[in-house]
């Protein structure tokens, strides 16, 4: 299982990596947030992948992740898209298990807790 999690880590990565906005460019933005099973004793974690400027572009990417996910033998617990600030997304680590993380909510116009 620990081959799945690392082939899974590293396409991750090269999705994060293909990502053609500009990245230099400083306020918020949209990326995908990649939330993956738990294994073993380990919690859920997620990775957030391909920064962009725009809500568009971002929803097309996560729909192409969920796509090439649904192929393979490990798939993400869910492929979402989340609101972002450059410095953090590119400051966040891999595999991360904060719940303080951003997260879809807000485009639902919910709280990051679920609420409203």
């Amino acid at each position: 299982m620990s081959v799945l999690i690392g082939v899974a880590t590293a396409l991750s990565h090269a999705l994060r990596m293909r990502s053609a906005a500009p990245v230099d460019l400083p306020g918020d933005g949209f990326a995908v947030r990649i939330d993956w099973p738990a294994c073993g004793g380990d919690p859920i974690g997620h990775d957030f992948a391909q920064f962009t400027r725009r809500l568009d572009v971002a929803r097309r990417r996560a729909a192409r992740a969920t796509a090439a996910w649904r192929r393979g033998p490990l798939r993400p617990l869910a492929v979402t898209v989340v609101l972002i600030g450059q410095a953090v997304f590119r400051a966040h680590p891999r595999d991360c298990v904060s719940l303080t993380c951003p997260t879809a909510a807000p485009l639902y116009g919910m709280r990051a807790d679920g609420r409203g």
